[in-house]
């Protein structure tokens, strides 16, 4: 009986032992930091904001745009009972910054962007809320703007993580950036310079200059050493991403130009048959009102002779 209450012994302390190293694997493979992707409804047009949990904290990339959204990533924020150290923001288009107001609440902390991307937020700001008051969109009435800016491969660090922004020029904004992720791989928060099977923004007419920059920007990446990209719409992947942007812009761009037949504008019926070649090239077809409205600008800037196929 002793032998046999010895054997059990034996066969629980191993049986601990493994347990206890396993919780211990499991601990440390619970590192930081974890990126956390709330995605916005038909409302925001399905945009990505991103909460990077530190050891410590979290630190925001864009903010959606409602003001019912907003208040939804607020409360991801709560969940993780962790303090907001900074907003990141990408990109001027109301989906990525007018949510700032809501995700902060009463927060003191910096909101940080470009130079040149705060500067295209403060000069567009009230004619993008006229427009989207008029289209029935309920966002902050006071927005809120970078309280920093930094300048081109300036670094800002936080918890112990330095995020480094980058200005891509024009392109799918009229400033686009992207910061870089550092730790142990490196990460990418693109906003829209790509997308993960969603219908792009064309509306601000830089088509052209979005559609040159992809390739070197991979490139650039590459040479950094990024392995993920986090877009700011679609599903996180990695650099091909950038190569799915590409076919979507040269499809778009050359549906375009064979439907305009260099007029500055397409009929309502050519919008119709835009949209249904799009659709066939994004069965998806995720935010599809992009289609339509991306149409005329699009034109126009082919029609002045950007076209690069």
């Amino acid at each position: 009986m002793v032998n046999a209450m010895n054997r059990l012994g034996i066969r629980l302390w191993i049986v601990a032992s493994v347990f206890l190293t396993l919780g211990s694997h499991l601990a440390g493979a619970q590192g930081f930091p974890v990126v956390h992707r709330h995605v916005g409804g038909d409302n925001d047009v399905l945009a990505n904001a991103y909460l990077i949990e530190t050891k410590s904290g979290v630190v925001a990339v864009d903010a959606t745009m409602t003001v019912t959204e907003s208040a939804s990533l607020r409360a991801d924020l709560l969940a993780l009972h962790k303090p907001l150290l900074a907003v990141l923001i990408t990109h001027g288009h109301p989906d990525h910054y007018g949510g700032v107001t809501g995700l902060l609440a009463t927060d003191n902390v910096p909101v940080i962007a470009t130079r040149t991307v705060a500067e295209v937020i403060g000069r567009d700001d009230q004619a993008k809320g006229e427009a989207l008051k008029r289209a029935g969109v309920v966002w902050a009435e006071r927005r809120t703007f970078p309280t920093r800016t930094i300048e081109s491969g300036e670094s800002v660090s936080f918890d112990g993580i330095r995020f480094t922004a980058y200005d891509a020029g024009p392109g799918e904004s009229h400033a686009d950036s992207y910061w870089i992720m550092e730790t142990s791989s490196k990460a990418a928060f693109v906003g829209d310079i790509a997308v993960n099977h969603v219908h792009c923004f064309l509306s601000d007419g830089h088509s052209g200059a979005w559609l040159r920059k992809l390739g070197p920007l991979k490139s650039k990446l590459q040479a950094l050493g990024v392995t993920t990209i986090y877009p700011g719409h679609g599903e996180p992947g990695g650099l091909d991403l950038m190569d799915w942007t590409k076919r979507y812009l040269q499809k778009f761009r050359n549906a375009v130009s064979n439907l305009a037949a260099g007029r500055e504008s397409l009929t309502p019926e050519q919008k119709a048959e835009l949209s249904r070649q799009m659709a066939v090239f994004l069965p998806e077809n995720r935010v599809p009102q992009f289609v339509a409205r991306s149409a005329d600008p699009v034109a126009a800037e082919l029609a002045k002779g950007s076209m690069t196929r």
